[in-house]
This record gives C-alpha cells, structure tokens and sequence, in this order.
C-alpha cells in the first residue's frame, strides 16, 4: 500500500449517492453501511465484502473508516463537511494485517504532512509541506534530508543540529491518568472497555490486540486517536470510545510548563466461547 499518499484526494462520492440502497444501523457513534467488493452499497450482510463507518466526531470532522467485514480497517479518510467534499484531517492507510502502513495530514484539501512505516511500524519515509509545496523530507533508511530547494544533506547530523541546546538537561514529566496513574487508568478500562457482542459473534477463540496513538494536550484532553494497528470496526470502535470520553489527563510538562504529550496505548480483547 506503500505511496497510497497519491490517492488522497480520491473522493467516495462514487459509494456515497448509493447510501440509500445501504444498510444503515448506529452503533455508538458510527454509522455503518454494508459495501459490496466494488465498494457499492447492499442491504445484506452475506453480500458485503467491506464495511464504512461515518463518524460525526464534531460540526467539522467527519472521520470515515473503511474495513474489511471481518478484519482489520483498510483505510480512514477524515472530511470538514458533512457531505465529505473537502478532505481535512488524518488519512491512514493499513495493510493485510492492521498494521498502519501511512500517515497523512491533510487542511482543507491541502497535504500538509506524510509518514511511511515499515512492518515494525517505525518510520521509513516523512515529509511537510507548506502552501501545497514540499517544506523538507526525511528518508530514514538512506539517511537523506532534503530542504525546501531540493538540496540534500545528511539526516542524523541534521537531527543533531536541531536539538534544543537544553534537551539533555531539560526536566519532562510523562502525562498521567488520574492520582495514581497506571493502577487508575488500568481501573478506568475494566470498568468501561467492554468485549463488543459483534467481535465475540465473528471472531475465532483467542486474544487480539488495538494499538492507539492519542495526544494529550496542554489541558489534559485526549485529542487526534488513530490506530497503529487494528484488530476489527466493532473492537477498534470501542476503543476509540473509551480514549475519546476519557476525563482529563495530568499533562506532562516540562521545564515547570504543560506541554502536548502523544502517548501509546495496547488494548487486548479475548474471546472465549
């Protein structure tokens, strides 16, 4: 799925005029409809070869995720309007296992950023851009940087250079989750992360893993959640849920200043009939 970036304005107006011959049905905050192997619209399930959830996160942010009817998300394009006509936001790309493959940002319509991964889920390839035109661009296994002139230079001296003077030195605090941290964060997924009825009707015996990535802002907030790696809609949907009305986190600091922290996060859902 590599160099998937080049499809990003690709639009799903094709699928989207077909909803209303979709199935529809709410769970949670998703919408989901049942898609047939060239990505049109079916009222029945056995018909389906992929699943989209539309999720209203707010009046500006209209996530889509594509999935395959029992396995891991294809892809998420994320939308400013409610008529998904101006890309905004995180696009992801995953591949056969659920592992993410590619990362992109996009402003109203715009690329803004992009990061490959290897299957250890380590970046391979990251770029920025600024007013549509490529700001610098780092290939991590060739060791290469390149400048907004197209000029090039080695990566790991470019990294040492750019080092604060005080990053040795500087004191930084981890969020935390509650007074407790670890033991009340564990407390607070017992108690709402739950097995989906759908993952334990579709899924074979065993443990399966969700890999989030979520920022804790200044505030304490838990903002921008994407998956490193998905499991299936109903599990992955879950978690979502449970970072997203999460309470606020202590926010990490550093120096004496509250700074925005990302943090990782593996979720582990059993089945066992």
């Amino acid at each position: 799925m590599k160099h998937c970036y080049l499809i990003l304005y690709t639009t799903i107006f094709i699928l989207f005029f077909q909803f209303a011959a979709a199935q529809k049905y709410v769970y949670e905050k998703a919408e989901v409809y049942f898609l047939k192997s060239d990505f049109s619209g079916t009222k029945d399930l056995k018909q389906a070869t992929y699943l989209l959830q539309i999720i209203r996160s707010d009046d500006t942010t209209y996530p889509c995720r594509y999935y395959n009817k029992f396995g891991p998300m294809l892809k998420q394009e994320t939308f400013f309007d409610s008529n998904l006509s101006i890309p905004n936001g995180i696009f992801l790309w995953y591949d056969v296992k659920g592992n993410l493959d590619s990362f992109a940002q996009v402003y109203r319509g715009r690329k803004t950023s992009y990061i490959y991964y290897d299957d250890s889920l380590k970046p391979i390839v990251s770029a920025k851009y600024k007013n549509g035109s490529l700001f610098e661009k780092r290939e991590y296994l060739l060791n290469i940087y390149t400048d907004s002139t197209g000029n090039t230079s080695n990566l790991k001296e470019k990294e040492e250079r750019d080092k604060l003077p005080d990053s040795v030195t500087a004191t930084q605090k981890a969020a935390s989750f509650g007074t407790n941290g670890h033991n009340d964060w564990k407390k607070y997924l017992e108690k709402h992360l739950q097995v989906p009825d759908r993952f334990e009707n579709v899924m074979p015996n065993g443990s399966y893993e969700v890999v989030a990535s979520f920022l804790i802002t200044k505030e304490g907030k838990v903002n921008e959640v994407f998956l490193m790696h998905s499991c299936e809609w109903s599990a992955d949907l879950e978690v979502f849920k449970v970072l997203e009305d999460s309470p606020l986190w202590q926010p990490a600091t550093q120096n004496g200043n509250n700074v925005i922290y990302r943090q990782k996060q593996s979720f582990t859902f059993s089945v066992n009939r």
